[in-house]
């Protein structure tokens, strides 16, 4: 008798409409190849063991199952905090970016009113410098005209005082 994989006896079972208990009494020796590759054929004990360990690698694969979504609903939940974590951490952000940037517009609204007091206070100087050049200028004119009235008064002041010798 060929010995039937584990596909083949599942495929067997679900064609079948009988229950698997069924299954196994008429077809203890494929079973046993199946279960344990032993060709003996189990009596009704070592077939009621053989189910009872093969429930108990169930119940323990189960157990296994449930651990894992256990984990992974554990490792979901960290998760979940580390990106609620992560969005506040990310809003902080964004806040402080609005805020650099006010602060950035500010300064730079400053340094145009800055350049704008520069270019006032530069405009401020050249006038200033026209107006020393230009008093200079008058200032020059002013003593030219104070020498010449000097000249003429020191004229004046020696002929009074030669006519007044003479008096």
């Amino acid at each position: 008798m060929k010995r039937l994989s584990n596909k083949e006896f599942k495929a067997y079972m679900s064609l079948s409409k009988k229950s698997e208990y069924e299954l196994l009494e008429d077809n203890e020796k494929s079973y046993k190849i199946l279960v344990t590759g032993d060709k003996r054929i189990v009596s009704k004990k070592t077939k009621d063991d053989l189910i009872l360990s093969k429930l108990d690698l169930i119940v323990n694969k189960i157990n296994t199952i449930e651990s894992r979504i256990d984990n992974l609903e554990k490792r979901m939940d960290n998760l979940e905090k580390r990106m609620d974590n992560l969005e506040k951490r990310m809003d902080n952000l964004e806040k402080r970016m609005d805020n650099l940037e006010k602060r950035m517009d500010n300064l730079e609204k400053r340094m145009d009113n800055l350049e704008n007091r520069m270019d006032n206070l530069e405009k401020r100087m050249d006038n200033l410098e026209n107006r020393v050049d230009k008093i200079e200028i008058d200032i020059k004119e002013i003593k030219s005209r104070i020498s010449v009235l000097e000249s003429f008064h020191q004229e004046e002041l020696s002929l009074f005082k030669t006519k007044n010798k003479k008096i």
